[in-house]
């Protein structure tokens, strides 16, 4: 998933993006407009969703979205400034990084005893 948006099309525009953002602040604010936006909404009725089933612990994701497109932004950036210096494995730190984040949110549901017959 993570090799999908950084060694494509995708990747490149949010390098370019990150590179002229500056230059030309009406590009990044569509952009945010159109794609960050509404992406990070998505992910704080999921987040609430998941608090409300008892899914989640608490409302970290509810309040911080940008969480689960953090690894996605870090690979974007160090593939295109120092991949060629170090090399990261973007899929495994997505892998670990999401099984770390759901380790901390994932809710523990309380154990149910089974009633024994005799």
């Amino acid at each position: 998933m993570m090799k999908d948006w950084v060694h494509t099309r995708r990747g490149a525009v949010l390098r370019m993006l990150l590179a002229e953002a500056g230059r030309f602040p009406r590009l990044a604010e569509s952009y945010y407009r159109l794609v960050i936006e509404p992406g990070l909404e998505s992910i704080r009725i999921l987040a609430r969703r998941g608090v409300e089933r008892g899914e989640l612990r608490d409302r970290t994701l509810a309040e911080f979205p940008q969480l689960v497109i953090t690894p996605l932004l870090l690979s974007v950036i160090w593939t295109g400034l120092f991949e060629r210096f170090r090399h990261l494995d973007v899929e495994r730190m997505a892998r670990l990084y999401f099984s770390h984040m759901a380790g901390a949110q994932v809710a523990k549901r309380p154990k149910t005893r089974i009633a024994r017959r005799h």
